[in-house]
């Protein structure tokens, strides 16, 4: 919906005679559509070039092709920075980017599933040159920030929360990587918001008072939630799920059966038995932003075995204790910014919660820290429901995907058959 509605409007209005550097606030059709007109622009601009360039807007959607071999390359250098093996960096890799998020909206203009390749390149990047400090990461982290805070807004401050949390980790283990670390970054934001990202983040602080708007406003321009109405909470969330607190929210987006509440026939998350749950319900899976469920039918299985991965983890390796603490500090921090983060597609890094117990278990079997059968199992039993969720979501969907798009096709050609006028609203 969003693809279709704003994005891929600021696509055709980019790649016409709109310059959003000499225009910031005008449209080419003059009406004032706050999501074009302030929201970062990084992808519609990518998009723009190549519609100009091969004459189809649906090329656009290469970018999120682009990211996700991007994705690919800094994660597996990353997990042979730490010895796996070839076929647990390649295995490890897949799991990564097996993100449902990525592949719901892989052939859209929403921009969610970058975003999360994004901070996955960033913090490959980063934690790649604590161990390595070669100038290729420096170079891959700035872009990656760059890319990052022009995707979204809370881009930038997802950026912002995780670089604060790698600081902290350089204060107890790595001090002598500080004054490197800030330059680095200052850099980084500088490029990021003062030129990449002159508009929006200039534009709407010399226009508009705050360089979030329309997130956060000013006393002349307040934002969209100053006047104490919430779209998102008043028709995206389910009934059930309205006034509850975020733990609670998150608790039913994952451990309730696969739905689209408050659409497609359905009022509230449903609460239900993992083990009950079949294929007739992997339906949920054709829309392009599930909301209960989202990360796949059996996540909920996948988040119990990751608790007693982690407890395990925290009672036995000292090793591992402050890397798993600063990661789940630093996603508390980010939980806590909205209510609306139970939703998969708004906070996407949800994905990553158990990814880190099993890389911690493949690098503690590679060490051969203590290393007994029992954890090599339990790491794979693991693995493998990360990606069949992840398969599952991306199957059902890039299949309905196809199906829906040869059948389009085919209509539209019947109505060029046709030779009769058609009004387009």
């Amino acid at each position: 919906w969003d693809g279709q509605w704003y994005q891929q409007a600021a696509v055709y209005h980019l790649a016409g005679h709109w310059n959003p550097l000499f225009k910031p606030l005008v449209t080419p059709d003059h009406i004032v559509q706050t999501s074009i007109l302030h929201f970062p622009k990084s992808t519609w601009y990518f998009a723009a070039a190549v519609f100009q360039t091969f004459g189809t807007v649906e090329v656009g959607k290469a970018y999120n092709i682009i990211i996700l071999f991007a994705s690919f390359g800094i994660v597996y250098n990353f997990c042979q920075i730490l010895n796996l093996s070839p076929v647990r960096s390649v295995i490890f890799t897949v799991l990564v980017l097996l993100n449902p998020v990525v592949w719901s909206e892989i052939t859209s203009f929403l921009n969610d599933g970058d975003l999360y390749l994004l901070l996955v390149i960033y913090l490959a990047a980063i934690l790649s040159w604590l161990h390595d400090p070669k100038p290729t990461f420096i170079i891959i982290v700035i872009m990656a920030i760059s890319c990052l805070s022009n995707t979204k807004f809370t881009g930038l401050v997802f950026f912002l929360l995780s670089s604060f949390f790698v600081f902290i980790y350089l204060i107890i283990r790595e001090r002598k990587r500080i004054k490197p670390f800030f330059l680095y970054h200052i850099i980084a934001v500088v490029l990021a918001v003062g030129i990449y990202g002159f508009n929006p983040y200039l534009t709407n602080m010399v226009y508009r008072g705050n360089p979030l708007y329309p997130l956060i406003g000013s006393e002349k321009f307040p934002g969209v939630f100053a006047n104490g109405q919430d779209d998102n909470e008043a028709y995206e969330t389910p009934h059930n799920m309205q006034g509850k607190s975020l733990p609670v929210r998150i608790f039913y987006a994952n451990f309730s059966r696969p739905g689209n509440a408050p659409y497609n026939g359905d009022d509230i998350a449903h609460i239900a038995n993992p083990f009950t749950i079949g294929p007739e319900t992997w339906i949920a899976y054709h829309y392009h932003e599930t909301r209960v469920s989202g990360f796949g039918p059996y996540f909920s299985i996948v988040l119990v075995l990751t608790l007693v991965a982690i407890t395990i983890l925290l009672i036995k390796e000292k090793e591992f204790r402050l890397p798993l603490l600063i990661f789940f500090a630093g996603l508390c921090c980010c939980l806590a910014l909205s209510r609306h983060f139970w939703w998969p597609r708004f906070f996407p890094m949800l994905w990553l919660v158990p990814l880190l117990p099993l890389l911690l278990l493949w690098v503690r079997d590679t060490r051969k820290i203590g290393r007994n059968r029992v954890a090599l199992i339990y790491g794979w039993i693991l693995a493998a429901l990360i990606g069949i969720n992840g398969l599952i979501v991306a199957v059902v969907h890039m299949q309905w995907e196809t199906a829906t798009s040869q059948n389009l096709r085919k209509d539209l050609q019947h109505i060029q058959n046709a030779k009769q006028p058609i009004d387009i609203d």
